[in-house]
């Protein structure tokens, strides 16, 4: 009986390494091994070619009618992005990414934008269908604690596990 627990046990260790590196793990910003993409790099996801433009942060409200300040020890950190449909058939965005912050040996996770600038001109939003090899350009934003700082943060694109650091590439 032992002995069948033991080799049950060992198998599910072998699968585990073999099938444990998931989807994340492999593109972690923190991984040794994974190439770091940096704004102004053009990353290809599932459907899209995504790049950062830009990043501000800012604690004043995104739109005089439709967006509060920032609530109080919080900011926006707003995302400049680009991004192209690179299949060939309209592909709906259905998300607009997640904001990553690698804080204390965890990864923390802002998949939600911030839902005020859903119908703000320059915004992009999870409903926009591109159609092939069309680009768009818009901005995404995300409510963080003040204490982090946009060049620790990484943009995980829309449909996808590719992240680009909120910072330029360092010099070659």
């Amino acid at each position: 009986m032992l002995k069948k627990i033991g080799i049950g046990l060992g198998v599910l260790i072998i699968l585990a390494l073999i099938f444990g590196e998931g989807e994340e793990s492999g593109n972690s910003s923190g991984s040794a091994n994974a190439k770091v993409n940096y704004m102004n790099q053009w990353v290809q996801s599932s459907y899209f070619k995504v790049r950062v433009i830009g990043v501000s942060e800012t604690t004043r409200a995104l739109d005089e009618y439709m967006c509060d300040p920032a609530p109080s020890g919080s900011k926006y950190v707003v995302i400049n992005i680009a991004i192209e449909n690179t299949d060939t058939e309209s592909r709906t965005l259905i998300e607009s990414g997640e904001l990553h912050i690698e804080y204390d040996g965890k990864t923390i996770k802002y998949d939600t934008t911030e839902s005020c600038t859903l119908l703000v001109d320059g915004y992009i939003s999870f409903m926009d269908d591109i159609g092939p090899f069309v680009k768009i350009e818009g901005r995404v934003a995300f409510v963080v604690p003040q204490r982090f700082a946009a060049s620790d943060m990484f943009y995980q694109v829309p449909r996808g596990y590719e992240k680009i650091a909120l910072k330029s590439a360092p010099p070659a």
